[in-house]
């Protein structure tokens, strides 16, 4: 058995350009009963997203320690360190891609890979919902209404 899981993964990524023109005024702001920052998510997605794809790729890793994957600063003080970090998630989300359409042909990896993909979509879908909803309180994201105009922009 050969599977090609290569269309089962299309737009499952999609980060609804959350990241663009984001400086580090919004990724630094907290707002009141919001207890991470834009930059906190961000690095956390990051670190969880390294151990997601050693997983993908059958590479040896300890458990992620949940408390340290939310260990950054609640500000950041220079725009080129987030930029290189969202650089740096957007690739990781293209390897991811790349990974989880590589084709498999045994049960156990295809199992493994469907329960990896529902936990990276599943967990990003999480957060980018958190990052929109600090973004549109801080008047800096389209709302729905907007959305199909903005992501074709």
């Amino acid at each position: 058995m050969n599977l090609d899981l290569s269309k089962a993964f299309d737009g499952a990524f999609d980060t609804f350009k959350v990241f663009d023109q984001l400086n580090i005024s919004l990724a630094s702001e907290t707002l009141d009963n919001t207890p991470k920052s834009i930059w906190q998510i961000l690095n956390h997605l990051v670190i969880w997203q390294t151990y997601q794809i050693k997983l993908l790729k059958g590479e040896n890793t300890n458990l992620i320690n949940e408390f340290d994957s939310w260990s950054c600063d609640k500000q950041i003080a220079h725009q080129n360190i987030l930029n290189e970090v969202i650089a740096l998630f957007n690739n990781q989300i293209q390897e991811i891609k790349s990974e989880l359409t590589q084709k498999v042909n045994e049960i156990e990896s295809i199992s493994n890979r469907i329960r990896l993909f529902q936990e990276l979509s599943s967990h990003l879908s999480f957060h980018l919902g958190e990052i929109i909803l600090i973004r549109r309180q801080l008047k800096n994201y389209p709302l729905p209404h907007e959305m199909i105009s903005f992501l074709v922009s």
